[in-house]
């Protein structure tokens, strides 16, 4: 299993957190919370690999 470090950032217009990785610059998630981002993001490195 691989391990990635992602970012978190608060959007203030949309209100809702970007999850984006340095290494996987195809990785694009967003969600209402930090939990869904994260889980989005989760389907986000699968389709960047």
């Amino acid at each position: 299993m691989f391990n990635f470090a992602v970012k978190l950032t608060f959007d203030n217009h949309s209100q809702s957190w970007d999850v984006s990785c340095r290494d996987l610059p195809l990785l694009h998630s967003v969600g209402n919370t930090i939990e869904e981002a994260l889980l989005e993001a989760q389907d986000g490195i699968i389709a960047a690999i």
